[in-house]
C-alpha cells in the first residue's frame, strides 16, 4: 500500500512539474529533452518486452516505428483532414475525427500503432522455427528494407520518397503528453509482464523445451510478445513524427535501433523501469555532450572526460563504504580510490592547461564521439554487468526506505537448510535429513 501511494504521488508530481515547463517554456531545450527522453523511453521498454522477458533478439525495432511514423503523419495531413470534411463523410459521421486536433492525433498515433502490430505479426509468424544470432538478422534485416522501400519510386507514393513528409501536427511533442503515454506503456507492459502471459515468456527465455514440456504454446506466446512489441514501437514512432514535425527515411536509420539496444542493455534486460533510466542516458549522451565534437583542444575534453570518471569511482567506493561494514574492504576497494584520485589529479591538470606537451592544446574535432561514448558504454556493461544496472528486477521505494538486506529468520532458515546440508549437519547425517518427513 505504501508503495502504491508514494508511485502515484510521484507519478501526478512529475506530471504537473512537465506540464507547468510545457506552458512555461516549451521551447527550451531541456523541455525537447525531457519530451525525447520519453518517446525513447516508449520504444525502448517496447524493445524490453522481446529482448529482456522473452529472450527473443530484435534488432527491427525502427523499422516499427517507421512505419508507425508514416501512418500517423498520413493521417494527420492536410489531404486526410479534407477528406474527413468531405459531405459524404459527414454522413457517416466522421468529420468528428477533424474536429479536434488531440482526437485526430491519438487515432493516428493508435492507427500506426495497429499497423505496426500487424507488421509484427508478419515478421514474428515466418521466424518462429529461427533462434538467437539468426532471429535477429531477420529483424534487423526488416528493419533496413522497410526503410529503403519507403524511399524508392514504389514506396513513393504513400511515403514521398526521400523528401519525406512535412508538416506534422505537433499534438504530442511536448514533455507533458510523452509522459502520459510512457505511463500508459510502463501500466500495461508492467501489467502484462507480471501476467500468465509474461511468466510464461519468461519461462520461454529460461528454457524453451521445459517450457513447452509444461504446455505452453510456444509459438503463440513468441508471436504475441513481437506483435505488442511492435505495436508500442509504432506509438512510438508517431509520437516521435508528432516532436520532430517532419519524417524522412533517414530519420529512422540503424543507429536509432542502436540507441534504443543500448538504453535496454545498460538500464537492465528485462527491467521496464531499467529501459528508462537506460534511455535518459543515452539522451544525456546523444544531446548534452554534442559540444564536444566540435573543434576544441583536446586537453580539457580529456580532463572532464577524467573528472567524470574519478567522480564515478568515488561514488562506487562511497555506495561500498556506506552499505558495507569497512572491515570488508578490500584490495580491489583500494585499488578503486587510488585510480580515482590518480584520474582526477590528471583530470584538474589537463582542465587548467598546465600540461606539458603541445598536443593537448591544438585544436581539434571529435567527431562521432558521442557513439563511441555509447559504445564503450555498451562494452563495459556486457563485461562486467550483461544484466544491466537494474538487471531484471525493477526500480522500487524499497531501494531508497529499505537499503539493507532483510536477514533470514530462524524459521526460514530451518526450511532451506536441506539445499546446504545444514539441516544434515545438525541432525547427525544425510539419513536424518532424508528421513525427516517420516
Amino acid at each position: 500500500m505504501r508503495n502504491r501511494l508514494l508511485w502515484f504521488i510521484s507519478i501526478a508530481l512529475i506530471g504537473a512539474a512537465l506540464l507547468y515547463l510545457e506552458r512555461v517554456a516549451g521551447g527550451w531545450l531541456l523541455a525537447r529533452l525531457l519530451s525525447l527522453t520519453a518517446i525513447w523511453a516508449v520504444a525502448a521498454v517496447a524493445l524490453n518486452l522481446t529482448n529482456g522477458t522473452a529472450g527473443l533478439p530484435n534488432l527491427g525495432q525502427h523499422g516499427f516505428m517507421l512505419v508507425g511514423a508514416y501512418v500517423t503523419a498520413l493521417l494527420t495531413s492536410p489531404k486526410t483532414t479534407a477528406f474527413l470534411m468531405a459531405p459524404w463523410a459527414q454522413s457517416l459521421n466522421l468529420n468528428w475525427l477533424s474536429q479536434s486536433a488531440v482526437v485526430q492525433m491519438t487515432v493516428a498515433v493508435l492507427a500506426g500503432g495497429l499497423v505496426a502490430a500487424l507488421f509484427g505479426l508478419a515478421v514474428g509468424i515466418p521466424s518462429l522455427r529461427l533462434r538467437g544470432d539468426y532471429l535477429a538478422m531477420v529483424t534487423l534485416g526488416f528493419g533496413e528494407a522497410i526503410r529503403y522501400v519507403s524511399a524508392t519510386d514504389q514506396g513513393t507514393l504513400l511515403t514521398n520518397g526521400g523528401l519525406g513528409i512535412r508538416g506534422v501536427p505537433a499534438v504530442f511533442g511536448g514533455p507533458f503528453a510523452a509522459y502520459v503515454w510512457l505511463v500508459v506503456t510502463l501500466w500495461f507492459l508492467t501489467r502484462f509482464t507480471q501476467s500468465s502471459y509474461g511468466r510464461a515468456l519468461k519461462s520461454i527465455r529460461e528454457d524453451e523445451l521445459a517450457a513447452q514440456a509444461m504446455g505452453i504454446n510456444i509459438a503463440y506466446h513468441k508471436v504475441l510478445a513481437f506483435g505488442i512489441s511492435a505495436a508500442f514501437a509504432g506509438i512510438a514512432g508517431g509520437l516521435y513524427a508528432s516532436w520532430l514535425g517532419t519524417i524522412d527515411p533517414n530519420t529512422f536509420q540503424i543507429f536509432l535501433m542502436t540507441y534504443l539496444l543500448v538504453a535496454v542493455s545498460v538500464g537492465g534486460a528485462g527491467s521496464n523501469t531499467g529501459a528508462v533510466l537506460g534511455t535518459a542516458l543515452v539522451v544525456l549522451v546523444r544531446q548534452y555532450l554534442q559540444p564536444l565534437e566540435q573543434s576544441q583542444a583536446p586537453g580539457p575534453l580529456i580532463g572532464w572526460a577524467a573528472l567524470a570518471t574519478a567522480a564515478a569511482l568515488f561514488l562506487v567506493v562511497a555506495a561500498k563504504w556506506r552499505f558495507h561494514k569497512a572491515k570488508t574492504a578490500n584490495r580491489t576497494f583500494w585499488r578503486i580510490g587510488v585510480i580515482g584520485g590518480l584520474l582526477a589529479v590528471a583530470g584538474v591538470v589537463l582542465v587548467s592547461g598546465a600540461a606539458p606537451w603541445p598536443w593537448f592544446e591544438e585544436p581539434r574535432s571529435f567527431v562521432g564521439l558521442r557513439n563511441l561514448l555509447l559504445g564503450v558504454c555498451l562494452l563495459l556493461v556486457m563485461i562486467y554487468r550483461p544484466l544491466g544496472a537494474l538487471g531484471r528486477s525493477e526500480f522500487g521505494w524499497g531501494l531508497i526506505f529499505d537499503r539493507k538486506d532483510k536477514e533470514l529468520s530462524d524459521t526460514e532458515r530451518s526450511r532451506d537448510a536441506w539445499l546446504t546440508g545444514e539441516g544434515a549437519a545438525k541432525k547427525g547425517g544425510p539419513e536424518d535429513v532424508s528421513h525427516g518427513g517420516a
